[in-house]
């Protein structure tokens, strides 16, 4: 089975002042199970504890898998950057308004064109 590799998880407080995820990530579960790379809480500021858990994180993509990019920027790009390290083919979701779901897109590294 696939994976999909969440990013990060964004939280936030509700009426009754308890955290929930802000993001509906269900439909995600379409493409494969959903992984978290980094707790709600990590920081780019924290470069190589953020490294070294993307790292153990992500040893295990592979071609078919995904990366669901939501969190800090920082965080996203460096995600990528180190999945790369394990596979030249990336694979991406992300949510279409129009569509009302996650689309996929990908890219292969060793290849200009889009997969």
């Amino acid at each position: 089975m696939a994976k999909v590799y969440v990013v990060q998880q964004h939280l936030k407080m509700d009426h009754d002042r308890v955290l929930r995820p802000k993001f509906n990530l269900e439909p995600a579960r379409e493409f494969g199970e959903l992984v978290f790379c980094l707790h709600e809480d990590a920081l780019p500021q924290n470069g190589q504890s953020v490294l070294d858990q993307l790292r153990s994180t992500l040893s295990d993509i592979q071609e078919g898998d995904y990366i669901l990019p939501i969190g800090s920027t920082i965080l996203m790009c460096l995600t990528a950057v180190v999945a790369a390290e394990f596979t030249p083919k990336l694979n991406f979701l992300y949510w279409s308004g129009r569509h009302g779901n996650y689309l996929a897109m990908g890219y292969d590294l060793d290849a200009p064109e889009l997969i």
